[in-house]
């Protein structure tokens, strides 16, 4: 039976919280809710050029005309440091765009492979995104890998 240390234990419950912190912000990218995500972010965190929750929130806002967003988090590489952390997280994205409004019944299916480089601070709420950079695109959230998008077909039900 292995035992494990104070410290082994303490860094796997970081890890396990900071994986808590990226699945929040996706979860909040899928249900287009702005106050979830800022949540995963300290009041003076870089997504980017923007810098705090009012630019972050900015940004997010300008993306509610996608009719949903569905990302499933992949590889992911953490690296706690005291209080700090550094993960290095690749994910995968399906946005569904309209091709003439919010309305519109049959539009674009974009699918992505984004890559995050995120520094994480421990604070007295928990981990938080102190600066989410892409690794190649310093002035974007994230680095987009690779893309693609096809016409979407809507779902009938009957």
């Amino acid at each position: 039976m292995a035992h494990y240390s104070e410290k082994d234990i303490q860094l796997q419950m970081d890890k396990l919280a900071i994986q808590e912190v990226t699945e929040r912000y996706f979860f909040g990218e899928g249900r287009l809710d702005v106050e979830e995500i800022l949540s995963c972010f300290t009041p003076d965190a870089a997504f980017g050029t923007a810098i705090g929750h009012d630019a972050i929130r900015a940004i997010m806002e300008g993306v509610s005309y996608y009719q949903g967003v569905y990302v499933l988090r992949g590889s992911q590489k953490i690296t706690v440091d005291g209080d700090n952390a550094y993960a290095d997280t690749q994910a995968v994205g399906f946005v569904l765009r309209t091709d003439g409004g919010a309305n519109t019944p049959r539009g674009r299916v974009m699918v992505q492979g984004v890559r995050y480089d995120d520094h994480l601070v421990r604070t007295a709420e928990g981990w938080k995104i102190k600066k989410r950079f892409g690794f190649t695109d310093t002035s974007s959230g994230h680095d987009t890998e690779w893309q693609f998008d096809n016409a979407s077909v809507a779902i009938h039900l009957d």
